[in-house]
Formats: C-alpha cells, sequence, structure tokens
C-alpha cells in the first residue's frame, strides 16, 4: 500500500504511463477484495455484537465500495474510449466519490 501511495505522489507530479496505473489500481482493487473478506470473517466469529463487530461491518462495506473505485479507475485507464462518458478516462476523485 504505501508503494501506492508513493505512485500516487509520483503520478501527480510525473506523468507515469497509463498501463502502469492501470496494474497499480488493478492490483489494489485485488486487495480491497480480499481485505472485505478477511474483515467480515474475523467479526462473524465473534459471539457477541459489539463496538468493533459493527465498526467491522462498516469498514467491510466500505471496503467494497473501494474495491469498485480501484476496478473502475483501472478500467478507465486500460479502455481506449472514455469509460466516464464526455468527463474522458476520469480520475480516482471520479471514481471514489461520482454518484453518477
Amino acid at each position: 500500500m504505501i508503494g501506492l501511495a508513493a505512485l500516487a505522489v509520483v503520478d501527480m507530479v510525473v506523468d507515469v504511463p497509463p498501463r502502469i496505473l492501470a496494474l497499480a489500481f488493478g492490483v489494489s482493487g485485488l486487495l480491497y477484495l480480499v481485505a472485505p473478506i478477511v474483515v467480515v470473517r474475523d467479526i462473524a466469529s465473534r459471539r457477541s455484537i459489539e463496538r468493533e463487530t459493527v465498526l467491522g461491518a462498516v469498514t467491510g462495506y466500505l471496503l467494497v465500495g473501494m474495491f469498485f473505485a480501484f476496478v473502475y479507475r483501472a478500467i478507465g485507464l486500460v479502455q481506449p474510449t472514455p469509460f466516464f462518458g464526455a468527463a474522458g478516462r476520469g480520475d480516482t476523485a471520479q471514481a471514489l466519490f461520482s454518484a453518477s
């Protein structure tokens, strides 16, 4: 994850090829797919519902959303036609926070 954060910072300063960014977002998407499975398995094994159990469920839900955002971003970088319609390739903020 630190490597992806460093790549994002470098992307702001240097023009990183879209294929490399797509690979990084694809790998991150896979990690965001595995993380909620691990979290939900852990909270499902608990015998009582506590604050950590509820926070774990919320975390799993948010991680699934992050998975889709990173996969959409990777598709937007690889696909030759604009993935986000007339807006063009889009950026990470659009993939994470866009309601449309």
